[in-house]
């Protein structure tokens, strides 16, 4: 009977605090609860477009809500503040997706990744269109539109930029690939692709094959830019040429252009680094013009042989490159004063007498015609006199006065 008590008395204990939660509960409970299951599914869509179209509802069903009978203000709360969530969420996705698309050093962007920018941004629009009257006022969506549009046309600038830039090498072997080895050249007109001046590729840092690849590289890249409306033609032909300085420079060198021995190629293009060294003579010649012909004798004259980057002199005549490419041979008198410029020189690696490589730079300077022989080692002229070690480079200066000739040797 005492346990039965006990149970009754629990029991009425157990009601009354039903009965008192009954008491409390609120008549728009679970419309809130429903509102912000609500707001969390929207969040939660996988895409912006779904995102927006499902507030742009939600909003719809907020307006009818406040137009009904007695609205409850605490709902109308609810339903405020979970509508500014959800705008404030999708413009703070619409910040990052803009601030994604802005690079952070525009300088380390490729073409495929600046287009691949642009590309988000232009879906982004798209999807503002949608957001307009939802998520942004028109002002809203004119500031944020107007945004985008300047960033993407940064990020095209970028690309043309990228496009005439000349510093990277990749993209022209990409276009080697894409064009030239599938029989699909594109850009000028190419030449016929001749043997090259000994020395040319140690020269330039580059194998023949990696040298190849680039010289046609760059006629494909500029030439499909100008095909894809990328660039103008002019704008084409102006990186072009700029492209193919580099090459030729060797600024676009695989290894090591610290040259040391006699490179045909620098010396026509008045790069005289890898001769700079201590030269001595070794022989002289002379005709005296007395019935005897020409012949080697002792060594009269002991010209001051000198060379430098950009010069070589043996106190009678300085060889270099002028300002505008031409390479010239220049008369000096005692003094070292000019005489005056001959005209171009003509170089040739078809040498008569020579016994192996040579290279000669000839022209005429005032009244008298110089003739320059380089020899690297194992080459030398016929007829020289003995003693001559051929194991060493060599320079030979010519002149028709006298026929007068001088042999220096690398020490």
């Amino acid at each position: 009977m005492k346990s039965k008590i006990v149970t009754l008395a629990t029991l009425t204990v157990v009601l009354g605090i039903v009965s008192g939660c009954s008491a409390t509960a609120k008549p728009y409970d679970g419309k809130i609860s429903s509102i912000n299951a609500a707001e969390k599914k929207i969040a939660n869509q996988k895409t912006m477009d779904q995102k927006t179209s499902a507030l742009k509802q939600f909003e719809e069903e907020f307006q009818k809500y406040q137009q009904g009978k007695n609205p409850y203000k605490q709902v109308v709360a609810v339903y405020q503040n979970d509508i500014d969530q959800l705008k404030g969420s999708i413009k703070k996705d619409d910040q990052k997706a803009i601030k994604k698309s802005t690079p952070d050093n525009p300088t380390k962007e490729t073409q495929s990744t600046l287009e691949a920018k642009n590309a988000k941004l232009k879906e982004l629009k798209g999807s503002l269109i949608q957001q307009r009257g939802v998520v942004y006022t028109n002002q809203g969506f004119e500031q944020i539109n107007d945004r985008i549009d300047r960033q993407i046309n940064a990020n095209h600038s970028q690309v043309k930029a990228y496009i005439l830039s000349t510093d990277s090498t990749q993209k022209y072997v990409d276009a080697y690939k894409k064009f030239t080895l599938q029989g699909k050249s594109k850009g000028l007109q190419r030449g016929s692709g001749g043997p090259r001046e000994k020395g040319f590729y140690a020269a330039i840092g580059l194998s023949k094959n990696d040298y190849n690849a680039l010289s046609s590289g760059i006629y494909d890249y500029y030439g499909n830019a100008v095909d894809k409306g990328w660039i103008t033609q002019k704008q084409s032909e102006t990186a072009y040429i700029k492209a193919q300085k580099k090459l030729l420079a060797g600024d676009y060198a695989k290894h090591s252009t610290d040259l040391h021995e006699m490179n045909f190629y620098q010396i026509e293009t008045g790069d005289y680094s890898a001769l700079i060294d201590s030269w001595k003579e070794v022989a002289e010649g002379v005709n005296p013009e007395d019935g005897t012909g020409f012949h080697w004798g002792p060594i009269k004259a002991g010209y001051r042989f000198t060379i430098s980057k950009k010069q070589l002199s043996d106190s009678q005549i300085i060889f270099n490159r002028n300002n505008l490419g031409v390479s010239k041979i220049s008369e000096i008198d005692s003094t070292g004063k000019l005489r005056g410029d001959s005209l171009e020189v003509k170089f040739s690696n078809k040498v008569p007498f020579a016994i192996g490589d040579a290279l000669t730079a000839d022209a005429p300077a005032g009244p008298r015609n110089y003739t320059i022989t380089f020899l690297p080692k194992g080459s030398r002229i016929k007829g020289w006199p003995s003693g001559i070690n051929t194991d060493k480079e060599h320079i030979e200066i010519h002149t028709s006065n006298m026929s007068f000739s001088e042999v220096f040797e690398r020490k």
